[in-house]
């Protein structure tokens, strides 16, 4: 169980720094949610939705996981300034992009499940 958790953790948290590291090249600006485009809210939904299919246990773990991602890249690869006291609690409101994506990714993989299993079934 602990390790599922922190498989979560660590799936999601690369996944948000992966959002971080691509902006520039994906967007042109180093700061995803500074771009006019949906890329940012895409990519927060889609590294839910795929931690929610491999880690559909720990859901709430995504939100955690994508927000320390974020702010670990932020803080490595990023000049700091006086911003990011606001830019944090920013993550974790677009945070909840990604833990609607976990929860859409943990409810489809009950469904393939449960539709594969009833397949075989009836075979």
């Amino acid at each position: 169980m602990k390790k599922d958790f922190i498989i979560s953790i660590l799936v999601s948290g690369i996944l948000g720094a992966l959002i971080w590291a691509f902006s520039p090249y994906a967007t042109g600006m180093a700061e995803p949610w500074d771009a006019e485009t949906p890329y940012y809210f895409i990519c927060l939904f889609s590294a839910g939705f795929i931690t929610g299919i491999l880690c559909p246990r720990h859901i709430w773990a995504v939100l955690l996981g994508i927000v320390i991602g974020q702010l670990l890249y932020m803080l490595i690869f990023l000049p700091l300034g006086p911003l990011i006291i606001i830019g944090v609690p920013f993550m974790f409101l677009y945070g909840l992009l990604a833990l609607l994506g976990a929860f859409s990714g943990a409810a489809t993989r009950r469904f393939v499940k449960g539709y594969l299993t009833s397949a075989n079934n009836r075979a």
